[in-house]
């Protein structure tokens, strides 16, 4: 992959800083909307591989890789964990995985999110988020809710560019974002726990194969390590997307960079790696959870 590609997937993190700071602007005076909502129980898987509740970007311009990459912005998982993505910065090359921070939520917390997304009619059918906007190679935002046995996929392009929003349905998704963007705020300190670097238990990984040439190019010069056979996977078949447990990469995959070269059975291949989180699955391109 070239340098130019590596660093593009860098400024897709800017773009997503971007677009989440207008949804802050186009909704601040809709923060809390919630608050007067009496609390019902409502029933959510709870499981750690549960996802009740994720929050992100997906699509835009981007490389592939930086696509493939890309975590939700936020992730509450069945067993009341809250995920975050870590700061990124514009180092180059930067580490191989990006920093992922979790923090133990109460029930009441997660309870209090899923009353919001019903007032908020998103636990049902999604409507249509079309608007008529003038905004070319943005992402969507996509908020993914699973409750009551079912499944809620809401995404919206260009969501916070058009400000105020043209839709009801936009405005109200927006709203609901942007309440959550500011999770110490929203769900106060009684509600959440120490925050703890998040260890994963399993990694996606895309493999790229890359020719001499392609590695002689990469500025800095990096470094070549061999595949793990331990990892019961070849990168060979892992062109889309493939599975690895964490304990036979993890030290391999803590010490390289975007730019290290990694070697099975004689071919030289560079990775994209993610984290598996709650409600991922392996095979797509798209945010954590697919989006419609």
């Amino acid at each position: 992959m070239s340098t130019s590609n590596r660093r593009s997937r860098r400024r897709v993190v800017i773009v997503g800083a971007v677009v989440l700071l207008c949804l802050l602007i186009a909704v601040a005076m809709g923060l809390g909307r919630d608050s007067n909502t009496p609390v019902v129980t409502i029933s959510h898987g709870t499981g750690k591989n549960d996802l009740v509740v994720s929050i992100g970007l997906t699509g835009g311009f981007a490389p592939p890789g930086a696509v493939f990459e890309a975590v939700p912005t936020l992730v509450v998982s069945g067993d009341r964990r809250l995920i975050v993505p870590g700061a990124q910065t514009q180092q180059f090359p930067g580490p191989l995985l990006a920093p992922l921070f979790e923090r133990t939520v109460t029930e009441a917390a997660i309870q209090r999110i899923l009353n919001f997304a019903d007032a908020s009619r998103l636990l049902q059918t999604p409507p249509v988020y079309v608007a008529d906007l003038n905004v070319a190679d943005a992402p969507s935002t996509a908020v993914v809710l699973s409750a009551n046995g079912q499944t809620y996929t809401h995404s919206a392009y260009a969501l916070g560019f058009d400000t105020p929003a043209q839709t009801p349905a936009r405005q109200t998704l927006a709203d609901f974002v942007a309440a959550l963007s500011d999770v110490n705020k929203y769900f106060g300190a009684a509600n959440l726990g120490d925050e703890t670097r998040f260890v994963a238990e399993q990694y996606r990984v895309q493999a790229r194969e890359i020719s001499a040439a392609d590695s002689a190019a990469l500025n800095p010069n990096p470094d070549t390590v061999a595949w793990p056979a331990a990892a019961g996977v070849s990168l060979a078949s892992a062109g889309q997307c493939a599975i690895v447990q964490a304990a036979d990469v993890q030290t391999l995959f803590a010490a390289a960079t975007q730019t290290t070269v990694f070697t099975d059975n004689g071919v030289a291949y560079q990775l994209v790696v993610a984290a598996m989180l709650p409600g991922d699955t392996c095979g797509t391109e798209e945010l954590s959870a697919p989006t419609t």
